[in-house]
Order: C-alpha cells, then structure tokens, then sequence
C-alpha cells in the first residue's frame, strides 16, 4: 500500500519564505540574530536556502577565526525596525475608532464577546487578523460548530454550555493547499486542507508533552462539504481517518466550506502581496550597513602605534621570539635613539556607510513609514496624508477586506445557529484614517451648495460628520427634527373669536 502523503499547494511553497522574512522583522533584532548565528554555528545550514538577513564573511572560509568574525560581526548589528514602526502605524490608523458592531439576534449575539470559545472578543481577533493582512497580506477565518447529530433545535441553554458556532483564526502558514471548481458557472472552493500543531501527552508521564502536526482535509462534493482530520506520527506516516459530514441545522448540507480567505488585495483563496515586504527588503540593507559599519569601527578604529627605530625594531623581535610582547601604555615606558620616531596612525573619517542608511532611512519613509522621523522633524498627519495617498488607499482595501470577511463569518454563524441572517448583521473596522476637520469657510461654502439646490441634506450631513462638524455619534434625524422645532411656525397673535 502506497504511503499516504499530503502536498503543499505550489502557491504556498512560493510565498512561505517571503512571510517567513517579515514575520521574523516583526519579532525583532533577536529573532534576525539567532536565524543567523544558526548558519554561522552550523545549526541551521550554511546552503540549505534558508531565509537569512546578513551576509558572512568569506563564507567558504570554515575555520575558527572566520567563524567567530562572522559571530561578532553579526552580534554587533543594531536594527532600526521600519517594519514594526510602519506596522504599528497602520493598526493605529485601522483602530483609531473602535471596530462598529451591529446589533444581532439574541441566538448569535455573543459571537461579539466570545468569538472563538475562549473568551476573546471579535474586535481583539481582528487586530490579529489585521496584523497578518497589514504585513504579508493573508489570513483566513475557519466557521466551526459541534455536530449536531440529532437535528435538534439549539437552545439558549445550549449555547450558554457552548454548544455554538465559533470563528477560528488561521494564520497563512497553516492554509497549506486550496483547490477551487466552477459549479454553476461560479467557482468555489472544493479543497482546504488546514494544517495545526497541537499537543498530547506523552504515556507513563505527568505533564510532558510532545507536539504533533494535525491536517484538517475540508472537500466539497454533490453530497456537500466532508471533513477529514490526519495526525503526522512520529515516523511521518499520517494515520487515516474517517471522512464525516459537515452539515448545519436539522442535518443540512452544506453549499460550500465554512472559511472565508482575508487578502490585502481581495478575499479570493489565491495569494496576495506582502504590503510589507518593500519596507523588509529596505530594512534589511539598513541592517547590513549597520553590521558593516560597526564591523569596520571595531577592526580599524583604534589607533595603530608605530615606531621608526632599528634598536627598538630588534628589542621587540627578540621579545616576540622568546613569547614576550612588547608593552603600551601610561605604566610602559617606550625608549627610543637620537632620531627614533613614535607616533600613531589612525584611519581617516568614512561616513559612507552612514550615508548608505540615511538614504536606507529615507527610503522606508517613501514606502509607507509614517512614524519614522526624518530630519529631526517628524511629519505632520496632513503632509502624511498628502505624501502616502497610496498607502492609505492600500489600507482602505485592507479594511474593507476584512470588514467583509468578518461579515461573511457573521453569515456562516447565523446558518450553523438556524437564525435567519439579514445584511445589517456586519462587523465594521475604522477607514477614517486621518482627523479630517472642516474649516468655517468650508463648511459654509458646503452649506451653500446645499442650499443652492447641489446636495440634499442627507449628503450634507454626512460631509458635516467627516468634517468633524457634527459629532458622528448624533442622531442625525433627532437632529433634524430639533431643527425643525426650533425654526417653529410663526405665532398667530389673532384672538379666538
């Protein structure tokens, strides 16, 4: 019998590395040394292709003192992390506002508080999830639900034990293959294998535990959607297990996989860019300079002592024979002959490598970080706004592909609940990036317009809104109506007869 295996979409093996170098950017200068020092001491491969930041030196060189060059030189690197900066920039601006959560059925209307079983709030998962999407531009919401069995109807007792539906995050590296058909002139998704790591303990012991892999295998057939769950043994053998049906209330099939894709592009199951990775590839030059040059100040900076004098010249050679060395210092004394010379020499100024990351600098403030300050003067929102519109367009996508993605998990929760689902059951993060405030001028001149028959009210209100003029929190027809009041009629003075 065959060994049974399970591939990676080829999509996947593509882009698994370029998430794995931002992601180690996001962890942090430590995370870039130790997958360094791991090709240095020969723990993680010198030529394996594994995802590396600096370059050695004299790489085909294996003694000992190159090695422990390479070590030093590595040890000695300082980041600057553009990355995090521009990241935590952009899950600033998502989150400036909360996250609008609409008003649902008593039946799903923890999903907002608890949104995964544990106790974490959809408005908490989604700073992960924006987290992901904001760097390497992938993440993936899985749609989960007890089996059901009996087809009974769920009771809110039932859901207070937690017998409901829950929305489960899943990280890009996990989504390991994907497969999609047209069925009725529209693809679908009729492949998703979902790999996680998870614990168990070891026999005969208290507490210790070893980890192994666990392939979750979704299909869609006519019959609906199946799911099948492989652990990777010790051996890497993958025991086979039953493919049950996933169905919804009252033994319903299903029309399609529970799992919607979060992209920075859109929220197909095919790979998106990495926002992110520009910035990565910049900050890593910044990086490389920073280890060149605090390489080059350690091996040269030092002042170098000469002496021109042919008795001295003798003394020390004799001094070096015998395993002596010649001694410097204010407790040394150096005596030279009639015309003898003593003096130092050290290196003139290179401020090249220093210019190399300024430029380095300059560049990652171009490609989006906002909170990199350049020339001592950090930017203003306005100058931002003006000179990052691109940016702040790719953010607008990325917070309207994860609002929508959040929408369609919302959907996914009312059919395994039995709650009939409307369009106003959504989940919102902020697009209202920068504090956008009308001057008196423009809001008279908007007021004009309406007033000239240009706009209808509706429009300027809600302009008055972004304009910071009316507080968004205002009920705009309560509003309205007070307006009307306070205009009133005019007072008829005319005694009743």
């Amino acid at each position: 019998m065959a060994k049974l295996t399970i591939e990676n979409n080829c999509e996947y093996n593509a882009y698994v590395k370029r998430w794995a170098r931002v992601r180690a950017f996001n962890d942090g200068e430590s995370k870039l040394k130790e997958i360094d020092l791991k090709r240095v001491t020969g723990l993680g491969g010198v030529n394996n292709g594994d995802v590396c930041f600096l370059r050695l030196i004299n790489p085909s060189n294996m003694s000992d003192y190159n090695r422990q060059r390479n070590i030093n030189m590595i040890n000695g690197a300082v980041l600057f992390n553009g990355v995090v900066k521009t990241r935590s920039g952009l899950l600033g601006m998502l989150y400036r506002k909360p996250p609008v959560e609409s008003e649902l059925p008593e039946p799903i209307e923890y999903i907002f508080g608890n949104v995964d079983g544990s106790g974490l709030s959809m408005a908490q998962q989604s700073r992960s999830v924006s987290s992901d999407v904001a760097s390497i531009g992938r993440d993936g919401l899985l749609i989960d639900m007890p089996r059901n069995d009996d087809g009974v109807q769920i009771t809110k007792l039932d859901v207070s034990n937690g017998f409901r539906a829950s929305i489960q995050e899943y990280k890009a590296e996990s989504i390991i293959d994907w497969h999609e058909s047209i069925i009725n002139n529209v693809k679908v998704l009729d492949l998703l294998i979902l790999c996680e790591t998870i614990e168990v303990f070891v026999e005969g012991s208290v507490n210790t535990r070893e980890k192994q892999k666990q392939y979750k295998v979704y299909r869609l057939n006519d019959s609906g959607v199946t799911i099948q769950v492989f652990i990777d043994d010790e051996n890497g053998d993958l025991a086979n297990a039953e493919e049950v049906p996933v169905v919804g209330p009252n033994n319903e099939k299903l029309s399609g996989i529970p799992f919607v894709f979060v992209g920075s592009k859109n929220n197909q199951p095919s790979v998106d860019n990495l926002p992110l990775e520009p910035i990565v590839n910049v900050n890593t030059g910044h990086y490389q300079e920073s280890a060149n040059l605090a390489s080059s100040s350690f091996q040269l900076s030092a002042c170098q002592p000469w002496v021109a004098d042919d008795n001295y010249a003798k003394v020390a050679q004799d001094k070096a024979k015998n395993g002596g060395s010649v001694e410097l210092g204010e407790d040394s004394l150096v005596v030279l002959r009639a015309g003898g010379t003593f003096n130092f020499a050290s290196p003139p100024p290179n401020p090249l490598s220093k210019s190399v990351q300024d430029g380095y600098k300059e560049q990652m403030i171009e490609l989006g970080a906002q909170l990199i300050t350049s020339g001592g003067m950090a930017e203003t929102a306005e100058a931002a706004r003006l000179k990052h519109a691109s940016g702040v367009s790719d953010l607008e996508v990325i917070s309207e592909n994860i609002s929508n993605a959040y929408t369609k998990a919302i959907e996914w929760v009312c059919f395994f609940m039995g709650v009939e689902y409307k369009d106003e059951y959504t989940f919102k993060l902020n697009s209202e990036f920068f504090e956008m405030k009308l001057t008196a001028d423009e809001a008279l001149k908007l007021v004009q317009v309406w007033q000239g028959g240009a706009i209808n009210k509706e429009v300027l209100d809600a302009n008055l809104v972004a304009g910071k003029v009316i507080n968004s929190e205002v009920d705009l027809s309560l509003m309205n109506d007070a307006i009307q009041l306070e205009q009133g009629s005019t007072v008829d003075f005319e005694e009743d007869e």
